[in-house]
């Protein structure tokens, strides 16, 4: 699964974090911005989820700590063949 972000610059801007979990899985990914230098678009791949439902969780954090969350939900419902 890819998860495409999308942050505006800001020279607050610290951290990036994407959260993927459900009842009995978790995994998460950070990375750094560079404030108003950061790019927009940053993408994550978070591989071979197992059938489930997960809530996605994205978190920008700045100098004094968390700056905005959002939240989406995703179902995997099994593997396509290939």
């Amino acid at each position: 699964m890819t998860v495409q972000t999308t942050v505006e610059a800001d020279t607050e801007n610290r951290a990036l974090e994407i959260i993927v979990e459900s009842n009995d899985f978790y995994r998460s990914s950070m990375i750094q911005l560079d404030g108003q230098h950061a790019p927009r678009v940053s993408l994550f791949q978070f591989p071979n989820l197992p059938v489930g439902q997960y809530q996605i969780t994205g978190i920008v954090a700045g100098l004094a700590g968390r700056r905005a969350t959002a939240t989406g939900w995703l179902v995997v419902s099994g593997r396509s063949p290939r």
